[in-house]
């Protein structure tokens, strides 16, 4: 049936018993059981409980569509529709949140209310690497002609790999003065970063949407998120995601995006998500700041910089257990690429470098690829008390999957304390100074 193409193996099985009456599929009505069903693909095979389908019309052409399913779906839609037209009606139900969306052109009364409750089982089925909590539900309302379009989703938890969302609600409404858009999030948890008590709200005026969201992130929930931004089409039809000004207080250090309120800092993306324009996203901290812009045009085109001035390390730094970083960086990393050409080039000078409070120096580093992504020219050197304690020059190669390094490397009276943090595992406690050249 091609239902479902993304697994390489797909097989279903059942005992399908069919009592309908129509002469194409917007006359059809009647009834579908499914017994015994049986599904295989790639992963994993499933067995479901009885599913049911009926479809009916009342005396006024009204249909309604109700599934039962204990491990599937259940609910019902009803209204008046054209199967054929269902994509187009959706996607004009979510345009009609943008005053500049050009909707598809529709037969006229076409409505629909639905209200069904999805089960995990078939979400494990299709998406194996998903899992909804129990009473998830997706309820809502699309009216054609007034441009309607309300939705509810809420459900106790949803986990994409090692994400786990709890909590979720959503609401939409695209008539509602106060508010078109509301999303609550009691909590995110990844391996990398945590969130929680996310709410978000949006309203359009014009041909703009605007959110304000609110949340709290890290492992005990110290940072947080006051962020304003707008979404709107440009005249070539991609969107544009931008930063009014907005807040976020990080490692308890309050940073600004788009401190000065202009019309950078935004992001234009494109349909199919391939080309990206970063237009100059500026984080900013009194006298601190960085930035990031640049150009993605699918795969085989880049150039993105990322700029700091005067930025304390200690402020932009994850946490981390037993480790910590302070100085003062400026310099910039700069990526291109044209196809199977590729410039990389970073130039980075840290003041008065830290390491778990003990001081390593000025720490200068440069570096350069060929444009195969091989061979890099490296350029590194620390300076304390006005000399030069350590220094790297030369270049590092691979080839055929094995690294060769040409190096020269000078130590002159230089204090390893400081290293003795990032080689814990090897050794426990180091101390002294070095002195040499290899």
């Amino acid at each position: 049936l091609n239902i479902y193409t993304k697994d390489s193996i797909s097989i279903i099985k059942g005992i399908v018993d069919v009592d309908a009456t129509g002469n194409s599929v917007d006359e059809l009505y009647g009834s579908l059981n499914v017994k015994n069903l049986y599904y295989q693909n790639n992963k994993d095979f499933y067995f479901f409980d009885d599913f049911n389908l009926e479809s009916s019309f009342d005396e006024n052409r009204e249909r309604t569509i109700t599934v039962e399913s204990p491990d599937i779906i259940s609910g019902k839609v009803v209204g008046k529709f054209k199967f054929n037209q269902l994509q187009k009606l959706l996607e004009n139900a979510v345009g009609s949140l943008y005053a500049n969306y050009s909707p598809n052109k529709l037969l006229p009364n076409q409505y629909m209310n639905f209200d069904f409750t999805i089960y995990n089982k078939v979400i494990g089925a299709l998406f194996p690497n998903v899992e909804v909590g129990e009473n998830t539900r997706l309820k809502g309302k699309i009216i054609s002609d007034e441009e309607l379009f309300t939705l509810d989703f809420n459900s106790p938890s949803v986990a994409i790999d090692d994400n786990k969302f709890s909590g979720i609600t959503i609401d939409i409404d695209n008539k509602n003065p106060l508010y078109n858009a509301y999303i609550a999030l009691d909590s995110l948890n990844t391996k990398y970063y945590d969130i929680s008590d996310f709410n978000l709200i949006n309203i359009t005026q014009n041909d703009t949407l605007f959110f304000r969201t609110e949340f709290k992130g890290g492992k005990n929930n110290e940072d947080s998120y006051d962020l304003n931004l707008y979404h709107t089409i440009n005249p070539d039809k991609n969107s544009v995601v931008g930063f009014k000004k907005s807040e976020v207080n990080f490692k308890n250090s309050l940073w600004f995006i788009n401190e000065v309120e202009d019309f950078k800092n935004k992001i234009i993306f494109d349909k199919k998500l391939e080309n990206f324009e970063f237009d100059k996203l500026l984080f900013s901290n009194k006298d601190e700041s960085f930035s990031l812009e640049g150009l993605i045009k699918g795969n085989n085109f880049k150039d993105i910089q990322l700029n700091f001035n005067n930025v304390d390390l200690d402020k932009v730094t994850p946490a981390l257990s037993n480790l910590t970083f302070a100085g003062r960086i400026n310099g910039l990393i700069d990526f291109k690429q044209n196809n199977d050409v590729y410039k990389p080039i970073s130039d980075l000078r840290i003041e008065t470098l830290k390491i778990n409070d003990f001081e390593v120096g000025d720490l200068k580093l440069q570096l350069s690829s060929d444009e195969f992504l091989r061979k890099f020219n490296v350029n590194s050197s620390i300076i304390r008390d006005g000399f030069e304690s350590f220094y790297t020059r030369g270049n590092i190669e691979i080839i055929n999957g094995e690294t060769f390094l040409s190096l020269d490397t000078k130590f002159e009276d230089f204090d390893i304390k400081p290293l003795g943090p990032l080689l814990s595992s090897i050794f426990s406690d180091m101390r002294g100074k070095a002195t040499g050249r290899a």
